[in-house]
């Protein structure tokens, strides 16, 4: 038995042993990959669409060095879900809108044919020196212009006799009173 490099006989070749591979890297997650994720809960679908589509390139041309291709997935899959729900959601938004508008707009009208038809009858009531419970003739106090509708449906209530004071001429049936009253009339001269 052979026990040291000197006993070793120089006849026989010498013992060749394979090299070692070389040192590959630890595969690494794909930064994209995260951010597709990471954008895609953030409810940032486009940017986790892109990102997505990025890392699952890079990775597939990786040749195993990258990973993440569930995150990129499940940030692909997130962000295509999200966007169709952004849609509804600024959809219904719109509506909601266009419904206050509507409804504010409707308000405006209303008060402003109320202001007319105060002005009117605050007019005819002072040109006739009317009292309190005197009969107002409509015909003559308001103008053929006159719109006695309110523009979400219903007829305005005007008084057709001189109200008392603190009493309103004119009420809306949406109860968007203009708010005059005889209280905020100008005293008139006898």
């Amino acid at each position: 038995m052979i026990t040291t490099m000197t006993e070793i006989p120089m006849d026989q070749p010498p013992i060749v042993r394979p090299a070692p591979p070389p040192l590959q890297a630890p595969p690494v997650t794909s930064g994209l990959a995260i951010a597709s994720l990471i954008t895609a809960l953030t409810c940032f679908a486009p940017a986790a669409i892109i990102c997505g589509h990025m890392a699952l390139s890079r990775i597939k041309k990786s040749g195993g060095q990258l990973q993440g291709y569930g995150l990129a997935l499940a940030g692909l899959i997130i962000g295509y879900i999200t966007i169709p729900l952004i849609i509804l959601q600024l959809i219904s938004i719109l509506f909601v809108g266009a419904r206050a508008w509507k409804r504010g707009s409707d308000r405006a009208a209303c008060l402003m044919n109320q202001r007319a038809i105060v002005s009117q009858l605050s007019n005819y009531c002072a040109q006739h020196d009317l009292k309190p419970g005197d009969p107002i003739q409509l015909d003559e106090a308001l103008s053929s212009e006159t719109k006695s509708n309110c523009p979400s449906g219903g007829q305005l209530q005007i008084a057709d006799t001189m109200p008392e004071p603190g009493e309103d001429y004119v009420t809306c049936p949406h109860d968007w009173d203009f708010g005059h009253n005889l209280d905020s009339l100008p005293e008139s001269n006898p």
